[in-house]
């Protein structure tokens, strides 16, 4: 997390327009000062940056209160991503933002939000996504053990004569299991018709 928000947040961040002919650099736009230089009075373009990597890769979601005057962006103030809920309300966004024990209701027009990967409203945490899959991996890493250990084998063959009726498989191992010392030693009981 630490790398990816440290190196994210030092490359240049550009705001071009089209110029007919591509694009240019729009440097006169009030909005590079805030992307490119600083976007608050408290921090840097590169402490915003990293927050805003930190805040996709532990959270997968960023925002930031866009503070205007008039109908112009001046400031891009962070919000803690554990205290915004996103809810939609008739189609559009809202961001019920948690401030001590008040609740303040965005507009999706009023938060800049970056999503992490994932789509939809909210995105995934890269560090949430990768626990998951390295606990499934785990699991079936210590299921395939575990089964090569005991060689793949039934603790024994439980036979019965007659057709079971549905459930009653299940009942009879079950049955037999708790009275079986040495099943959690082994493959388990086999149970045929």
């Amino acid at each position: 997390v630490r790398l990816l928000s440290e190196t994210i947040s030092t490359m240049p961040l550009m705001l071009y327009r089209s110029n007919g002919e591509g694009r240019e650099v729009a440097s006169n736009d009030p909005l590079y000062r805030i992307l490119h230089d600083a976007p608050n009075a408290d921090q840097t373009s590169v402490e915003f940056w990293e927050g805003v990597m930190m805040s996709l890769c532990l959270w997968g979601n960023a925002y930031a209160l866009k503070e205007m005057i008039g109908r112009r962006v001046v400031a891009l103030t962070p919000l803690n991503p554990q205290r915004v809920v996103v809810v939609r309300e008739a189609g559009r966004r809202k961001y019920l933002c948690r401030n001590g024990v008040q609740t303040i209701t965005y507009d999706e027009d009023e938060i800049f939000h970056v999503r992490g990967f994932g789509g939809g409203d909210m995105g995934l945490s890269t560090v949430e996504y990768a626990r998951h899959t390295l606990g499934g991996a785990m699991a079936t890493e210590d299921t395939v053990a575990s089964l090569a250990a005991k060689g793949g084998r039934p603790a024994g063959v439980l036979t019965y004569e007659g057709t079971f009726k549905q459930g009653e498989r299940e009942k009879m191992r079950s049955a037999v299991a708790e009275q079986m010392s040495s099943v959690n030693e082994s493959g388990g009981i086999m149970v045929l018709e």
